[in-house]
């Protein structure tokens, strides 16, 4: 998801937001580094060239430099859940999936019980409903 600061997305079209904003992108994660070129060709709409960007190594930098209102960010919906529901960043545009994303239990084979079956059951069905759980 794009996301960005309340106060520099005010009353901004997604055109305009683009076009006045720095982008804020992880370059330092291989799979992150297409983030805004993904996005852009969901929302149908042309990505500044690259002298336009910010870039970071983490998710954290990066986020926090949107809350500093250096740019709008792309990230994952986890790291950003409690801002946006505190209102201090808004989204951008439509959330969109990464179908390359995925997840990874590793556990040894001696404890395949049923606890740990229940427990396989639950993480799929909490990921695949985004973790709307909030008790969890």
């Amino acid at each position: 998801m794009a996301v960005g600061h309340k106060d520099i997305i005010k009353n901004k079209s997604l055109f305009e937001v683009l076009n006045s904003k720095k982008l804020i992108m992880v370059d330092g994660i291989d799979f992150r580094r297409d983030d805004w070129q993904r996005w852009g060709l969901f929302h149908n709409v042309n990505i500044p060239p690259k002298d336009r960007f910010l870039r970071f190594g983490n998710s954290v930098q990066a986020i926090y430099a949107c809350l500093n209102k250096l740019g709008v960010l792309i990230t994952r919906e986890l790291f950003v859940r409690d801002l946006i529901a505190n209102q201090q960043l808004k989204v951008i545009g439509k959330t969109i999936n990464n179908e390359n994303f995925g997840y990874y239990l590793i556990y040894q084979n001696e404890y395949n019980s049923l606890y740990m079956k229940d427990f396989i059951s639950w993480i799929k069905t909490h990921i695949s409903h985004g973790f709307v759980d909030q008790n969890m």
